[in-house]
């Protein structure tokens, strides 16, 4: 049989001495050419993660493939139970700034200052006012970023010309933009996370940017296929953020858990060149 991995790259090595210790571990080595072969087809970093499970587990294995896939599907199923906290916590922070930024300036198109400026070759901390009321730096430079961000693509200029309200604008950002835009202003914006005494405790802005770094971080892990190595953290972290957005997690988890939607449909015949994930 042609070897699947040849030359191997260092994570395949490593993963090819976790899987020997596996088949050693459970001397009943049966399909040993199949592990092999699903390097080709699992992402190595949660692969990695479901061996060492299994070899840390107290619990009796086989050692085989199966075992392996039901510890593999598990953990990409913790993965995707967390995109939409992601989604809801990101999403509402857009919103509620959408909604204060309007309230503040009281016009949609609050950005187009700004926008202007740049298009004239001037730096975005050259617009002082927008609709007579007064900005720092700060709020100009980050809302600069995320008009420059759309501006540099091949459609953007055309996309910012065509946008009529703010929620338009913000949609077009990262997540790392928004938290700057939040913290770099926090006068502007701190009044959202001052909480209400023996109700919900404040948020400083040094507890804003690390909180928000965490979602970060886990954001672009998720985005990049990365396990996640502390699922209950992020959690906790999406659910102080969410709860000043007057948002509950816990409720969003249960109604998600008992919604019912038409599931994909797959054409593609089941071959034995396939792995049977069943």
């Amino acid at each position: 049989m042609r070897s699947p991995i040849s030359p191997s790259p260092a994570v395949h090595v490593q993963l090819k001495e976790l899987l020997g210790q596996f088949l050693e571990h459970t001397p009943t080595a049966r399909g040993t050419d199949s592990l092999m072969a699903d390097l080709r087809r699992f992402n190595p970093e949660l692969l990695r993660d479901s061996l060492v499970e299994l070899l840390s587990s107290s619990v009796h294995t086989e050692g085989t493939r199966e075992e392996i896939s039901s510890v593999y599907t598990r953990k990409l199923k913790e993965m995707a139970a967390l995109y939409p906290l992601l989604f809801h916590v990101e999403n509402a922070l857009r919103a509620r700034l959408s909604l204060e930024i309007f309230d503040r300036f009281g016009i949609d198109q609050w950005w187009v200052p700004i926008l202007k400026a740049i298009r004239a070759g001037n730096p975005a901390h050259s617009v002082k006012q927008i609709s007579t009321v007064p900005i720092t730096r700060y709020f100009a430079v980050r809302v600069g970023h995320i008009v420059e961000s759309v501006e540099g693509t091949r459609d953007g200029p055309a996309k910012l010309d065509q946008m009529t309200c703010g929620s338009q604008l913000l949609a077009e950002s990262t997540f790392g933009e928004l938290r700057y835009l939040v913290s770099n202003s926090w006068t502007d914006f701190q009044h959202i996370f001052r909480g209400s005494r023996g109700v919900i405790k404040a948020i400083t802005k040094l507890e804003f940017s690390a909180l928000s770094k965490v979602i970060v971080d886990v954001r672009n892990d998720l985005y990049h296929h990365r396990p996640i190595s502390d699922r209950q953290t992020f959690v906790n972290v999406c659910e102080i953020l969410a709860d000043h957005l007057e948002s509950h997690l816990g409720s969003l988890d249960t109604a998600m858990a008992n919604a019912t939607y038409v599931r994909p449909s797959f054409s593609v015949v089941l071959h034995d060149r396939h792995f049977d994930w069943r």
